[in-house]
């Protein structure tokens, strides 16, 4: 026969086992379904529950062993006043006569042969997180021992459930980290200590073209480039690894990044924020991607503007301004030749200084979304022949030719500002083609376009400069060495032939000159 010492030996190597079992379990329902079937088991108990305090301090049963789930409502009255009345009260055992006032009554309304309950708190450094009910039959009373025993298992038992408790909510933390960061607009990668990837985010998938579980476990430098506008690589700035070597202020750059497929992606500021932990070691590195493209396009913008807008102004002024004072010079009298010359280039450059302010006020008027259109029926054929004869006497060293078929069908436009497209595509015609070459003006038609197309023999276009042509202040390189001009006349003209639901193209090839043709619904057909 096993002494008493004996006896608790067994018990304790009983619960060590048990020990060992639920906290090698972290999913709490796991290890409540562990808590409730060895607490019953360990006092052959008949049905035992396990009720775990909420944030408003109420308790709810959360797991059960024996009890039919469809009864569990029933057992409301065990949970009521447990903290005053119970654990923070006086002794446990003071608990037996009311367990057994509601017990029965819970017993008698389910017809359950329940005679004795024992409740035993769970607690965490005098934290109550819940209470463990364990039933007996008619027959069975609990000892002090049992008590005992079940207290000793509870201590355990409040371990285990507060691990679960506590990996469950790291896990619904990360959960919606995860998700916030998966869902912000803003790329966000985070690093570990060496530089390897963590988490790689949606929007930043997008910016790379790296799936995210491909990105995944490299390393950072693999798979995020950043080059500037030279094309050179922006290595990325050194993290400290610890505080005292300078750590914890973020660190930026700025750049392109380079996509997955090696081409040019969104120009990005990127911010490296490293983490320490509480001895000061780097932990993490937590890097977002801001895509400030749109900024970084106007900026250039804004500097490509001042410089070919002050220059294509300084150049008429400096001529009007040069001329007016030769003629205005009182020590010189001037005959009427030379009289009618200065004033020739005073006017011609009057002319011109207009139509670049013309065109900046259109620009404007097309990025306000404010463009007029006066719409009739026109005769496109009509508005060509008119544009090219008035530019014949004006460029006597180009021939011009125009080739529409007979009876040309009418197209809805503003027919003037049709001919601002035709004098904007016959001037670059003119611009970029040399002395006694042929400039033409054909017309053709369409099942729902009539198409105009001006074609030169000048040097051409290359492919990567067709791609920015109608871009605002975008010149070819040999426009920006050769003739002035801001960039906008081909802008403008996208603009306005868009305005009527048609399209303009550049077909070209360096060397062999250039076509630019528009294309606009016939008789109103989109």
């Amino acid at each position: 026969m096993l002494s008493f010492t004996d006896y608790r030996l067994q018990q304790h190597e009983y619960l060590l086992r048990i020990a060992r079992a639920m906290t090698s379990q972290l999913a709490l329902n796991d290890v409540l379904r562990l808590v409730i079937e060895h607490a019953v088991s360990l006092l052959t108990g008949q049905a035992g529950l396990i009720a775990l305090r909420r944030s408003d301090d109420t308790f709810g049963i959360v797991a059960s062993y024996g009890v039919e789930r469809d009864t569990l409502r029933r057992f409301a009255p065990l949970l009521q006043d447990i903290p005053s009345d119970v654990f923070e009260g006086g002794p446990v055992h003071q608990m037996r006569p009311q367990l057994q006032r509601r017990l029965a009554a819970i017993a008698s309304s389910i017809d359950l042969q329940m005679g004795d309950a024992v409740a035993m708190p769970l607690t965490i450094a005098g934290d109550l997180i819940g209470v463990i009910f364990i039933f007996r039959g008619l027959e069975a009373q609990f000892t002090v021992t049992d008590r005992q025993l079940l207290a000793d298992f509870a201590a355990i038992a409040a371990v285990a459930v507060r691990n679960a408790q506590l990996f469950q909510q790291v896990l619904e933390e990360r959960r919606q980290l995860q998700t916030l960061v998966s869902h912000t607009e803003e790329g966000v990668a985070i690093l570990d200590p060496d530089g390897y990837i963590r988490l790689f985010n949606r929007a930043l998938e997008t910016m790379t073209g790296w799936p995210a579980e491909e990105a995944a476990g490299q390393l950072a430098s693999q798979i995020i480039n950043v080059v500037d506008d030279s094309g050179n690589t922006i290595p990325a700035p050194k993290i400290p690894t610890s505080k005292q070597n300078g750590g914890e202020r973020p660190r930026h750059l700025e750049g392109w990044l380079i996509r997955r497929d090696n081409t040019q992606g969104p120009y990005a500021g990127i911010t490296l924020s490293p983490l320490y932990d509480n001895s000061g070691q780097l932990f993490s590195v937590v890097v977002n991607f801001q895509d400030v493209t749109r900024f970084k396009e106007a900026e250039d913008l804004k500097r490509t503007f001042v410089s070919v807008i002050s220059h294509e102004l300084k150049t008429p002024l400096a001529l009007i301004t040069g001329y007016a004072e030769t003629l205005a010079r009182e020590d010189v009298r001037w005959d009427s030749e030379t009289t009618d010359e200065c004033l020739a280039v005073i006017r011609e450059e009057s002319g011109r200084l207009n139509r670049l302010i013309e065109d900046l006020l259109d620009a404007a008027r097309i990025e306000a979304g404010a463009l007029k259109l006066k719409m009739s029926y026109v005769q496109l054929d009509e508005i060509v022949e008119s544009t090219v004869d008035a530019m014949r006497p004006l460029e006597r060293d180009y021939m011009f030719a125009v080739d529409f078929p007979p009876e040309f069908p009418t197209a809805p436009g503003d027919s003037e500002r049709l001919r601002q497209v035709l004098r904007n595509l016959l001037n670059n015609a003119v611009k970029y083609s040399p002395a006694d070459s042929l400039i033409r003006v054909t017309g053709r038609v369409e099942p729902q376009h009539v198409v105009v197309s001006v074609s030169d023999e000048g040097p051409g276009i290359s492919l990567d400069e067709q791609r920015h042509l109608f871009e605002r202040f975008s010149r070819g390189t040999i426009a920006q060495n050769t003739t002035p001009g801001a960039g906008l006349g081909l802008y403008l003209s996208k603009a306005i032939v868009e305005a009527h639901g048609g399209a303009i193209e550049v077909d070209s090839t360096p060397g062999q000159g250039a076509t630019f043709y528009f294309a606009l619904p016939k008789n109103g057909e989109g």
